[in-house]
């Protein structure tokens, strides 16, 4: 791990010397901050906090964007504190998983305070839910029956399903597990997912399987229609805060 530590530290200091007394905080986020990450294939994901000034002067980090994407940093979240505090009713389920794996590499923790809302977690992930269907099943149309645009589907699409999955066993009271293959099959329980299918879609993701397209076509299949199945549920879950 010591190139990723290099990694960060060589981001604390560009963001500093781009922002200067405008920079409040910068906390690395994700997989990075976990043992889901993978050198050379995960991003490294972070929330970058400016003062006011700070953000009216974003524009300043864009020379800098070309170099974080050579080292796999995604662009990063750059929020002040104010609008961390007064959004995670918009976002709760981002600022949730945020909370749940963090580092603060920098500055101040805004995210010690941050409450989130069982109520608006469980209208987020039926928002998120629906909106990967259309995006799933979009892709399988653009993907022609092309097995490595299909098994590139899986895997981007993923990332973002685990972030509901640790949203669902939050509102369900569940501990929520550290590893992301183990948030499926703990969803996969509380919700009477097909564990197996989570299973071939985690090693899919992993590079340990490269089903070709005979396989891919059922096993997409299977997979929209479990999303669909865990959406119908989310939409009639009852919830209280």
């Amino acid at each position: 791990m010591k190139k990723l530590e290099d990694t960060l530290e060589w981001f604390k200091r560009d963001i500093i010397e781009i922002f200067g007394n405008e920079l409040v905080s910068v906390m690395l986020y994700g997989s990075a901050a976990t043992r889901d990450y993978v050198p050379k294939k995960s991003n490294i994901n972070f929330l970058v906090v400016l003062t006011e000034e700070g953000m009216a002067d974003v524009w300043k980090a864009h020379h800098s964007v070309g170099r974080w994407r050579k080292r796999r940093i995604a662009l990063p979240f750059f929020m002040t504190t104010d609008y961390i505090a007064t959004s995670s009713d918009s976002f709760p389920v981002e600022f949730l998983n945020m909370r749940l794996a963090y580092q603060v590499l920098f500055g101040e923790n805004p995210l010690k305070d941050i409450k989130v809302k069982n109520q608006d977690l469980r209208l987020q992930c039926e928002s998120e839910l629906k909106s990967k269907l259309l995006w799933l099943r979009e892709g399988v149309v653009i993907a022609g029956g092309r097995a490595s645009d299909l098994r590139n589907l899986v895997s981007e699409s993923l990332i973002s399903i685990s972030a509901i999955f640790r949203a669902l066993l939050y509102i369900k009271n569940r501990e929520i597990p550290k590893k992301r293959a183990e948030v499926f099959l703990s969803v996969c329980d509380q919700f009477d997912l097909d564990a197996g299918l989570f299973k071939k879609l985690q090693a899919l993701r992993d590079g340990k399987n490269k089903p070709d397209r005979k396989k891919m076509i059922p096993v997409m299949k299977e997979y929209i229609a479990e999303i669909q199945k865990l959406s119908n549920m989310v939409d009639q879950l009852n919830v209280k805060n």
